[in-house]
């Protein structure tokens, strides 16, 4: 019975009403202060509570899809409404250029990118009647060349993709990442994000452009926090430079980083910053949707830094920001007021962004920490990635 069927839930509130049934029906038979009475009718109360809680979990679980099958869940599987405000652009609009000058770039930067074998993806299927009309949506995995991690992925392809007239033509390509542990599904059963392209697209609000939609949980169920690990899975190394030499591989997207972004939400947005601000020579373009900009680590991240702090201070972004060189990127953050903890390291952010990094911010006025606020986010951020990014 799968993690996410219905008839496990069905199965667990059915189970839940026995046993809530059970304690009514038993409840006269065990009174008494008696210490045995006492265990059962502790143990009877236990039981259904335990059972009705399991059954709200799961049900939630099938709903955000955090977990998609047991092995996921136990680490043994493999890798709303409102208009949304006007993006705040603080420094003049202006197209970023690539940047050639040797030092310029992120620690990430070793030149042009060139494609490894096509067999690097793998499992394509095609899931759109008409896809000239109607785009299409693909369910891939994605082997890393040079890390040997894979990851599952769905890329979403325009349906100028699949038209004549732009058999030639090279599109930009847009990584998309949910939060930790996440899971690609849930940006398309939840958040609907392919419907809230293709409206952008129909509207001309947002230009043709693929997504590879993805999480960033590859080393289940550690939270790598997009992170190379010292003696450890090169999760960066992963997003950063096998990702998209796979995808360029594999489809028509531009070739150049002026046609290259990354977005996320939450340890997404995190992952979508450090991995632009790291590997500027890739991509030119980032947005972080509530997402995070210190270096995190906890029960589920493990020691991610092999105990230097100098690796640490290297994947925390407001230290990166404040005693590096700037990366010449476009960033938008995202956050809400009111809701939001993580709004006052986004303030912190934006205040300490200078040349040659741009800064963008589009803030609610208040919103959670859920796929509601990042749907109402989401397309502001759309537009605003259509109107930095170039295809060839």
């Amino acid at each position: 019975m799968g993690l996410t069927s219905g008839s496990l839930i069905g199965l667990l509130f059915l189970v839940t009403a026995a046993l809530v049934a059970g304690t009514v029906w038993l409840w006269p038979q065990v009174a008494g202060a008696r210490i045995r009475t006492i265990a059962t009718r502790t143990g009877l109360l236990v039981s259904s509570h335990l059972a009705l809680a399991l059954a709200v979990l799961v049900s939630l679980n099938a709903h955000f899809l955090f977990f998609l099958s047991w092995d996921e869940l136990i680490g043994t599987g493999g890798a709303g409404a409102g208009n949304p405000p006007a993006v705040v652009k603080p420094q003049a609009e202006e197209r970023q250029q690539p940047v050639t000058q040797e030092g310029s770039v992120g620690r990430g930067a070793s030149g042009p990118l060139q494609p490894p074998p096509p067999s690097a993806i793998t499992g394509k299927k095609v899931a759109t009647k008409n896809p000239e009309l109607n785009g299409d949506l693909e369910h891939i995995e994605i082997r890393g060349a040079t890390t040997g991690i894979k990851s599952e992925a769905y890329v979403q392809l325009p349906p100028q993709y699949f038209q004549p007239a732009y058999a030639k033509h090279r599109f930009p390509a847009v990584v998309v990442m949910t939060g930790y542990p996440g899971n690609p599904r849930a940006l398309i059963r939840v958040m609907h994000l392919p419907d809230m392209i293709r409206t952008g697209e129909k509207s001309g609000a947002v230009q043709p452009m693929i997504y590879v939609m993805l999480r960033p949980t590859v080393a289940p169920p550690r939270d790598t926090e997009c992170t190379d690990v010292p003696g450890g899975p090169q999760v960066e190394t992963f997003f950063g430079t096998d990702l998209p030499r796979a995808i360029m591989a594999g489809y028509r997207t531009s070739t150049d980083r002026s046609g290259w972004a990354f977005m996320g939400d939450s340890t997404g947005g995190y992952c979508a910053a450090k991995i632009a601000m790291d590997h500027s020579d890739r991509f030119s373009t980032a947005v972080s949707l509530s997402g995070y900009f210190h270096s995190l680590k906890d029960l589920t991240t493990g020691d991610l830094y092999g105990a230097s702090l100098a690796v640490r201070n290297q994947n925390d972004l407001l230290w990166r920001i404040q005693h590096l060189p700037p990366p010449p990127i476009n960033l938008l953050v995202t956050s809400c007021k009111v809701g939001e903890r993580t709004y006052p390291q986004a303030q912190q952010f934006l205040a300490l962004a200078k040349p040659p990094l741009k800064a963008d911010s589009l803030i609610l006025d208040s919103g959670g920490h859920n796929y509601q606020t990042f749907t109402r986010m989401m397309p502001g951020a759309l537009a605003w990635l259509s109107g930095k990014l170039v295809g060839q």
